[in-house]
């Protein structure tokens, strides 16, 4: 399966950084891509699943932690 190509610029973007010893950029590039990468899987997932019931979505909800948001997506910043 081809990678999409904002997993693959968080690849590369990763890969500079860890070749000039970035080591601070490098740990946000990684905290980037592991987001991306968690968001493209459920972004998958939930397009080839078939459609939820009420149950089933609950079930799936109750997976995900609340926790609050710091910084960026969620809390308004």
């Amino acid at each position: 399966m081809p990678v999409a190509p904002e997993l693959a610029r968080l690849r590369s973007e990763l890969g500079g950084y860890v070749r000039r010893h970035n080591h601070e950029a490098a740990d946000q590039a990684r905290r980037a891509l592991a987001l991306a990468v968690t968001e493209h899987t459920i972004r998958r997932a939930i397009e080839t699943a078939p459609p939820l019931d009420p149950d089933t979505l609950d079930r799936i909800r109750s997976l995900i932690p609340a926790v609050p948001a710091i910084g960026g997506v969620g809390d308004g910043t």
